[in-house]
């Protein structure tokens, strides 16, 4: 998950990164900037995004709903989408 976030080569930059959930909050928080990229809060049951914060269980991380904005533990293997970002 995290490399995948930093192997990013969005708009020639390289500087990604897998935000943690204390980052994608603060990115909730500019709901009326989101709601205008329906992509992340449409369907808000099918957009989890992967953070870099571990779970306390060893095998598992949390993800974010940027629709609810309700973090939930997962296990590692599950299917989640990435959301990479930018320092900010």
């Amino acid at each position: 998950m995290a490399a995948t976030a930093r192997a990013t080569n969005a708009g020639g930059l390289t500087d990604w990164y897998l935000p943690s959930t204390a980052e994608l909050t603060a990115l909730r928080s500019t709901k009326s900037q989101l709601d205008r990229m329906t992509s992340l809060t449409s369907s808000p049951e099918l957009k989890y995004y992967w953070s870099s914060t571990r779970a306390p269980q060893g095998s598992a991380a949390l993800d974010y709903s940027f629709g609810t904005g309700v973090i939930s533990t997962s296990a590692s293997h599950l299917s989640r989408l990435v959301r990479p970002i930018r320092a900010f």
